[in-house]
């Protein structure tokens, strides 16, 4: 059994009359009808009765006609949707996410897709940048927000930077480092380090890669979920912490903001070069209009 046959069922039962219903399919009246009696043929049962003078359904072709037109009713449903995905109307937007990544830009950018493209469903998977790497070479995810200086040279690989943020100590303002304007991270060796709470422990592992380079490893103390949480813990004198300047909250608390000698953080928006999908395309242009020259 083919779709077609279910079409031209639906088509003479609507019609009760082969002319007209060979004419609306445009197919010749014989054709039809070899069809008809090809899937009655299947089916073992009698869907018409039909003479010289009419046509008409039978029990078994009215319980038929039912379950046909839901399922062309489906099949109709799927080739709009498919259609939709290729226009990018529908489907679902995969994104890799980090800590790191500027709140702001990433916010206004799948605000700006939601509000064009409502049927859309976006997924945010939390990864660190380099399990993005991986999940943009194997098409899991569209689009990841992944430093540049882990960006090696991959053809299989497009990017384009986003943002550029120098990583930066806050510490409390009674703290004795507090009037200066930069300091060096192994200054800090003694403190204790408030840290971010991620799925992946992508902040701890990135403070520890820090404080390693500058030669001593970090002694944690509390931690919190959001960077407005833990520039509170800083300005309550609980510790000290290290991240990249566009992670501060607009109106921090009262805290003292170091600029340090680590390396910047170069973000680039990062997708799979075989990746054409409308999606992705989409997305890819309102991010361009929102990223400063």
């Amino acid at each position: 059994m083919e779709l077609r046959h279910l079409r031209y069922f639906d088509a003479v039962a609507e019609a009760l009359n082969f002319t007209r219903a060979a004419e609306k399919l445009r197919v010749a009246q014989p054709a039809l009808s070899r069809q008809i009696k090809a899937l009655e043929d299947e089916l073992g049962a009698r869907l018409l009765d039909r003479n010289r003078q009419r046509v008409e359904l039978t029990d078994a072709g009215r319980l038929f006609l039912g379950h046909t037109r839901k399922i062309l009713a489906q099949v109709d449903l799927a080739t709009l949707a498919v259609r939709e995905v290729r226009g990018g109307e529908e489907g679902e937007l995969r994104l890799g996410h980090d800590w790191r990544l500027p709140t702001a830009l990433v916010s206004q950018a799948v605000a700006e897709y939601r509000r064009q493209f409502p049927r859309v469903e976006i997924a945010l998977r939390d990864l660190q940048m380099g399990e993005q790497l991986a999940t943009l070479h194997s098409r899991k995810i569209h689009l990841g927000f992944i430093a540049a200086s882990l960006l090696g040279p991959d053809p299989r690989l497009a990017s384009r930077r986003l943002h550029h943020t120098e990583i930066v100590a806050i510490v409390p303002p009674d703290h004795a480092l507090a009037g200066r304007r930069k300091v060096r991270l192994a200054e800090l060796k003694e403190e204790e380090w408030i840290q971010l709470t991620t799925t992946d422990n992508g902040y701890r592992t990135f403070l520890q890669q820090l404080c390693r380079t500058a030669g001593f490893a970090p002694r944690f103390g509390r931690s919190a979920t959001q960077p407005a949480a833990i520039a509170g813990l800083v300005a309550a004198g609980m510790g000290v912490a290290l991240i990249p300047r566009n992670a501060l909250p607009p109106q921090p608390p009262d805290i003292a903001v170091l600029t340090t000698d680590c390396d910047p953080i170069n973000l680039c928006a990062v997708w799979n070069e075989r990746d054409h999908s409308p999606l992705l395309k989409n997305f890819l242009a309102i991010l361009e209009k929102l990223v400063k020259p």
